[in-house]
């Protein structure tokens, strides 16, 4: 069980399959939480929480 544990990581994904994720439609953020924004906070503004994707 131990050895086929390890062996779970001898994977990765195919070029043409990479290459169909990059096709899906990326959503909008939906959630802003302008709770994380704060003078005093590592985020001062809405586009320093999101660079600029808002």
């Amino acid at each position: 069980r131990l050895k086929e544990n390890i062996d779970l990581f001898g994977w990765s994904i195919p070029e043409e399959l990479c290459d169909k994720f990059s096709e899906i439609e990326q959503q909008v953020k939906r959630v802003r939480n302008e709770s994380l924004v704060h003078s005093q906070s590592i985020y001062k503004t809405m586009d320093e929480l999101w660079d600029g994707e808002i």
